[in-house]
């Protein structure tokens, strides 16, 4: 591996480190504080599968968030932002 490479890449991962926190500890904080995170959700159809979808959209916001420093890549981008068009709802019906 080259300079430019090594470079490069130190540059892809102090640019994605922000997000990568942001969604990571927003993750956390699924699993620490469900209860605020069903607050979002009075409105949503199928009220019993809620909590399920907390944790569910924690795991997806760790998983992704750890993968955005470790492996940046377009595939993890993508994923990142379907993760955040399929939360939409929630976040419109605060």
């Amino acid at each position: 591996m080259g300079l430019g490479s090594i470079f490069t890449l130190l540059g892809r991962i102090f640019a994605s480190a922000p997000l990568s926190l942001l969604f990571a500890g927003a993750g956390v904080q699924h699993f620490l504080d469900p209860d605020l995170f069903m607050t979002l959700m009075p409105g949503l159809p199928f009220p019993d599968l809620h909590l399920l979808a907390v944790y569910v959209s924690g795991v997806f916001e760790v998983v992704l968030g750890l993968a955005l420093v470790i492996y940046p890549s377009p595939a993890v981008c993508y994923a990142t932002i379907a993760l955040v068009v399929a939360m939409t709802p929630a976040n419109i019906n605060m």
